[in-house]
């Protein structure tokens, strides 16, 4: 199923392991398995430290768009560091949930309470109506719709630990307090927050997220300059 040029890419990546990886798939009879089974092994075949069985009772459907999502996954859980914070990781680890996650390979990786399952929509159109899935990707923690769209890992944090609130506000109380306050992270609250810091005025930003309608559209009419 890999193409010489993307066997090649990932036999490159996967010298990286820091570990041995083992891969378990669960298949049954149909065309959609075998080529599950025929990407598995041809992943498997590409490092002496990744092995791969077909006796599982869970598997996932690393196909498409999360193809590269599996091959992180295999870095990570090798023990290859991830590319965010200390405190990130500590409250992942500190996460007290016992939860079935979809997308999120980090959790599950640094907090043995937890699991991942990633579940392609075309194999399983049955569960698409089931859950009234009009678009992509979805959240769901124990069944229960947590969110949709895309999230940061700090977001999903957020979202499965109950006392996320409570840290939140200690680190701000934590705080010096500010001389300027400005309330929204998008073009016109950042652009505010630096001409305000630029002056030596000491400056936060009260936002749910950064970047504002950057994030969503290709064209901004009044970004930083």
């Amino acid at each position: 199923m890999l193409d010489q040029n993307t066997s090649a890419q990932l036999k490159t990546l996967l010298e990286r392991l820091e570990g041995p990886i083992e891969l378990v798939a669960t298949l049954d009879g149909s065309d959609k398995s075998a080529k599950i089974q025929e990407l598995v092994s041809e992943v498997a075949a590409l490092s002496d430290l990744v092995t791969a069985r077909f006796d599982g009772i869970n598997a996932r459907l690393p196909m498409g768009h999360e193809f590269t999502s599996l091959i992180l996954a295999l870095l990570q859980t090798s023990g290859y560091a991830p590319k965010v914070s200390d405190e990130v990781l500590a409250n992942i680890k500190s996460l007290g949930v016992q939860s079935n996650f979809d997308a999120l390979n980090l959790i599950a990786i640094y907090n043995p309470g937890t699991t991942a399952t990633m579940i392609d929509g075309a194999f399983f159109q049955e569960e698409v109506e089931e859950r009234k899935i009009m678009a992509v990707p979805m959240v769901f923690q124990d069944n229960q719709h947590i969110g949709q769209g895309r999230m940061t890992l700090e977001e999903i944090i957020a979202k499965l630990d109950s006392n996320a609130a409570t840290k939140d506000a200690e680190k701000l109380n934590a705080k010096d307090a500010f001389d300027v306050l400005v309330i929204g992270g998008g073009p016109a609250g950042n652009t505010s927050a630096i001409y305000a810091a630029r002056k030596g005025i000491k400056t936060g930003i009260v936002a749910e997220r950064m970047g504002g309608q950057v994030m969503d559209t290709m064209d901004i009419e009044n970004f930083t300059s």
